[in-house]
């Protein structure tokens, strides 16, 4: 299988420069699944947020 170039991207009005997942990291954002939490994992999350985010809990 050949390698294919990874694609740049240019955000208008930002000096940010994009490109695409390498393959890998595309492989896992594949498989990532997003659900809200159910109210019993509220504290959990919480405690989580506020160990883990920059942000804190909210």
């Amino acid at each position: 299988m050949r390698n294919k170039p990874r694609a740049t991207f240019y955000t208008l009005g930002m000096r940010n420069i994009r490109t695409c997942p390498a393959p890998a990291e595309q492989a896992l954002l594949d498989d990532t699944q997003i659900r809200l939490i159910e109210p019993g994992e509220y504290r959990r999350f919480q405690r989580l947020l506020t160990q883990k985010h920059y942000l804190g809990g909210i």
